[in-house]
């Protein structure tokens, strides 16, 4: 199990904003994919991260892999939210 702010995107639907960086995706994803992890569906938001700015940048940086042994004991495990305030973060 790997949960945490990874500091990374996975897609451009991760971010409220443009400016996706494919590059960093890409390694992010095929570490992931090597590594042969799933991430745990967010149930609750979109997003887990707030630069709380008048017109803020919204991101999904904080997640949760699991391997698929896991995943097999527990076939619909899945994550909510708890309230972030006064962090930038919403710890999952």
């Amino acid at each position: 199990m790997a949960i945490g702010d990874h500091n990374l995107t996975r897609s451009p639907s991760d971010k409220n904003t443009k400016g996706f960086n494919w590059s960093l995706a890409n390694r992010f994803n095929g570490l992931i994919d090597e590594l042969v992890l799933l991430e745990l569906p967010l149930l609750d938001r979109l997003y887990t991260w707030s630069n709380k700015r008048d017109s803020p940048t919204l991101a999904r940086l904080d997640r949760a892999f699991v391997n698929t042994e896991l995943c097999t004991k527990f076939p619909n495990i899945a994550l909510s939210s708890r309230l972030g305030a006064p962090f930038d973060h919403i710890p999952s």
